[in-house]
């Protein structure tokens, strides 16, 4: 019996600290404002929309993503990104930008930024800046950022 209640407890425990770890880790190495939430009107009608930056499957890119219900035009307009490298300090790059042209619902995403120079050299990214804009009744702009807390060892 008391064998079982101590497999109880240790397995609780072990639950807690993964959930601990895994709430905190992110903390350290981001400075995130990289989404927002908020309105926007169409035709009279009041919808929520979301933004938010999502780096891609390859280290050091980045793409700006909306959602809404709303039928809306989008302008994701070119990210400005920086990263700090081995070899050539700070280098920047913008780009990524795309317009749907049409009014659509539901998620659309920008082109992705890329870091210029190769992943051997990169050390982390330092911030990531992205603007998009929607065109309901009125323009609605969403500025999102993501920030390397340059104390921790954030990477790409």
């Amino acid at each position: 019996m008391k064998r079982k209640q101590a497999s109880r407890i240790l397995c609780a425990l072990s639950a807690a600290a993964v959930c601990v770890f895994c709430a905190s880790a992110p903390g350290f190495a981001v400075t995130y404002h990289g989404g927002e939430h908020g309105t926007l009107t169409l035709n009279d009608w009041t919808y929520d929309y979301t933004t938010r930056l999502e780096p891609g499957l390859i280290a050091g890119q980045y793409q700006s993503v909306c959602t809404t219900d709303a039928a809306v035009v989008r302008v994701h307009h070119n990210l400005y990104g920086q990263w700090l490298t081995t070899t050539r300090g700070i280098v920047t790059a913008f780009g990524g930008s795309r317009t749907t042209g049409q009014p659509m619902y539901g998620t659309s995403r920008s082109n992705f930024l890329v870091c210029p120079v190769g992943i051997p050299q990169m050390v982390r990214f330092t911030r990531i800046d992205a603007r998009i804009t929607m065109y309901g009744d009125n323009a609605v702009t969403s500025t999102i950022f993501l920030k390397s807390d340059t104390s921790s060892a954030a990477r790409y």
